[in-house]
């Protein structure tokens, strides 16, 4: 792993931090096999407003406004890379300009090797799982923000009102599965379309995980999660495991492609090998 563009670290009396030296700052890294990759940081500016956009190469990760004078939240993304040499870069803009170079605080690249969980689970006769939180996979989500990992699991932070579930058209939806939990008493209200499947209550001790049943709805291609932070506080919650169970994809059936002329003449050779048919005349 390496470091440019930012300063050696320098203690405020509290915390380390860097200060950038060059546009952008830049971290390289490899990789020898599918990885899950976490970066954080933090922007402290005091005269102005300053905005930090981080790309993976040439893919634009996000970007993320820090007040003037105020520390808050981390920005963290995170996602699967495959095998290969990358570099997370940061560009760094001041509302108007930056009177000092910024502080950054928290910089932090996390490469995770977890292989336990699959994009795709063989679970019995025509059917499978989806996971959302797995290389390659075909599960869609709107209204969270990226997944973070804890050393044991991955989180979703829900930062919308609602967030929407979805999976690939043209296949059988069999059920759906998430826990959502929060430190405060929250509601979370499961719909699809605009029928509701389910309505439940949660707590800092009790978290709300339904498996709801989708066998009534064959054409359903997501489910909309609304959750609703009790306390009055938004992005209460966290969204964890979320996955669908689905039929498999019918399998092709090929058409014979023997003639029936053919297999006649087929089954008469193996009549004659096995000796059966008309014998030769003794003359």
């Amino acid at each position: 792993m390496s470091l440019s563009g930012l300063s050696v670290p320098k203690f405020d009396g509290a915390n380390y931090y860097r200060q950038p030296t060059t546009q952008p700052s830049t971290i390289g890294f490899s990789t020898t096999g599918t990885r899950f990759v976490q970066f954080e940081y933090q922007l402290y500016s005091p005269g102005s407003a300053v905005t930090g956009q981080a790309m993976l190469d040439t893919i634009i990760l996000g970007s993320k406004t820090f007040p003037a004078g105020k520390f808050v939240d981390r920005a963290i993304w995170s996602g699967f890379v495959p095998t290969g040499k990358y570099h997370v870069s940061l560009t760094y803009t001041c509302n108007p300009i930056c009177g000092q170079a910024p502080s950054q605080y928290w910089t932090k690249l996390t490469v995770i090797k977890d292989a336990r969980i699959q994009a795709k689970e063989d679970t019995g006769l025509g059917t499978e799982r989806l996971w959302l939180n797995a290389p390659d996979t075909e599960l869609n989500i709107i209204g969270t923000g990226p997944a973070s990992f804890d050393g044991m699991t991955y989180r979703r932070p829900i930062e919308a009102p609602a967030f929407t579930l979805s999976w690939p058209s043209g296949r059988q939806p069999l059920n759906v599965g998430f826990t959502v939990n929060s430190n405060q008493p929250f509601r979370v209200t499961t719909k699809v379309g605009d029928e509701v499947l389910l309505v439940k209550r949660g707590d800092a001790r009790t978290q709300v995980t339904p498996n709801l049943s989708l066998i009534g709805h064959p054409d359903a291609r997501s489910v909309t999660v609304q959750v609703d932070c009790l306390n009055g506080t938004p992005g209460c919650a966290g969204l964890y495991f979320p996955n669908v169970g689905l039929r498999t994809p019918p399998a092709v059936s090929v058409p014979p492609v023997v003639t029936g002329g053919l297999t006649l003449a087929l089954l008469g050779a193996v009549a004659l090998l096995l000796g059966f048919g008309p014998r030769p005349r003794r003359g």
